[in-house]
């Protein structure tokens, strides 16, 4: 996981294809999305990462819902709402 200010991305198997996948740390859900091309990545590094993120991340997505392979569900969370507690 890769952290930028309070918002993280890592890799992720969407639908079984790879994306960047947006996570927001203080509201525990998932921002968005977006698919990418595994050869935009080149160095051993991200490369690295896309193994290590993809065996941890995987997840179906239809209609604003995650669901992770164990069962795991988790609403998708636009970048701008607030969430009342």
């Amino acid at each position: 996981m890769h952290i930028t200010n309070s918002m993280s991305w890592c890799f992720a198997l969407i639908n079984n294809k790879l994306a960047e996948i947006f996570l927001d740390d203080e509201k525990k859900g998932i921002n968005g999305y977006c698919y990418v091309d595994r050869n935009r990545y080149k160095t051993k590094k991200e490369q690295k990462w896309i193994e290590t993120d993809t065996k941890i991340h995987q997840y179906s997505y239809r209609k604003n819902i995650y669901k992770r392979k164990d069962g795991v569900i988790f609403q998708s969370i636009p970048f701008e709402t607030e969430i009342s507690r």
